[in-house]
């Protein structure tokens, strides 16, 4: 996942391929849609769905394993940030 930092495009975890994906999420089900855009970074990538799990409070959600600080989930966007090796990553969603 290409977490944005501001500009997204200049983040090392971001490769160019990955600049027109688009995360979306539905609340209601705890899904996350990834769909690739035109730039591919490999022959097989495709879109994909991923469930997640929020915390009975709402301030932690899980996703593959790993758990994100929710900052703000309303039925209309979902944003979140997280810390690796010291570094802050934000990343906000829009509902499908």
């Amino acid at each position: 996942m290409c977490l944005k930092q501001k500009p997204r495009e200049k983040h090392p975890s971001c490769k160019p391929c990955d600049t027109d994906n688009v995360f979306t999420f539905t609340k209601a089900t705890s899904k996350i849609l990834y769909e690739t855009g035109a730039k591919k970074c490999t022959a097989g990538e495709k879109d994909d769905i991923s469930d997640f799990k929020l915390s009975e409070d709402g301030k932690i959600m899980t996703l593959d394993g790993f758990d994100f600080t929710v900052v703000k989930l309303t039925a209309t966007e979902l944003e979140f940030k997280v810390t690796l090796f010291g570094e802050t990553l934000e990343h906000t969603m829009k509902a499908k």
